[in-house]
C-alpha cells in the first residue's frame, strides 16, 4: 500500500481523532490537550500509566523510551518500511470499510503494541496524538521530519 492511501485518511483535518477512543480516554486526553501539545500529552499519558500496564512486559522501559519506541514503529508502519508491508496491506482493507477510523486506530495500536510490549488499548491515545500531529503538516512531511531530526533511523 502506498503512503497516499494513509495520507488521504490520516490527513483528514476535519475529523476529531479523539472520537476514536473510549469515552474515559477521550475526556482525559481532551483535558490534557487544553494546556499541552499532543507530544506532551502522550508523555504525560505514558508517565501516569506505564507502571500499571507494562509490568507484564518482559523488558521494562522508561516513559521516554516507550514514547520513542512507539513513534519509531508508527513511522515505520505509516512511512513505508518494508518490515510492515503485510500490515499495510491489511490496513488497506480497513480504510475502505465503514467506521474505518476507529478500526484503523485499533488495528495500528495492536500492531505497534505487539512490537513494544504494551496493550493496544493503552497506546491507542498515543497513536491518536501522533496522528493529530501529522494532520497539522502532512504524512509525507512528518515522515521526512522524523528522519531529518534523526529521531528515526
Amino acid at each position: 500500500m502506498k503512503i497516499d492511501t494513509f495520507s488521504q485518511m490520516i490527513e483528514d483535518k476535519e475529523y476529531n481523532w479523539i472520537e476514536t477512543l473510549p469515552k474515559y480516554q477521550q475526556n482525559t486526553i481532551s483535558d490534557l490537550l487544553a494546556n499541552n501539545t499532543p507530544e506532551e500529552v502522550a508523555i504525560t499519558w505514558l508517565t501516569a500509566s506505564t507502571q500499571n500496564t507494562s509490568p507484564f512486559s518482559a523488558k521494562q522501559e522508561n516513559t521516554n523510551t516507550y514514547f520513542e519506541m512507539i513513534k519509531k514503529e508508527l513511522h515505520k508502519l505509516l512511512c513505508g518500511n518494508k518490515e510492515y508491508e503485510k500490515e499495510r496491506e491489511e490496513l488497506s482493507g480497513i480504510i475502505s470499510s465503514d467506521n474505518n477510523k476507529k478500526m484503523l486506530i485499533s488495528s495500528i495500536s495492536g500492531i505497534i503494541g505487539s512490537k513494544v510490549g504494551l496493550a493496544a488499548t493503552f497506546i491507542a491515545p498515543i497513536t491518536v496524538l501522533i496522528i493529530m500531529t501529522i494532520t497539522k503538516v502532512s504524512l509525507n512531511a512528518w515522515c521526512n521530519l522524523q528522519v531529518d531530526k534523526n529521531e528515526i533511523v
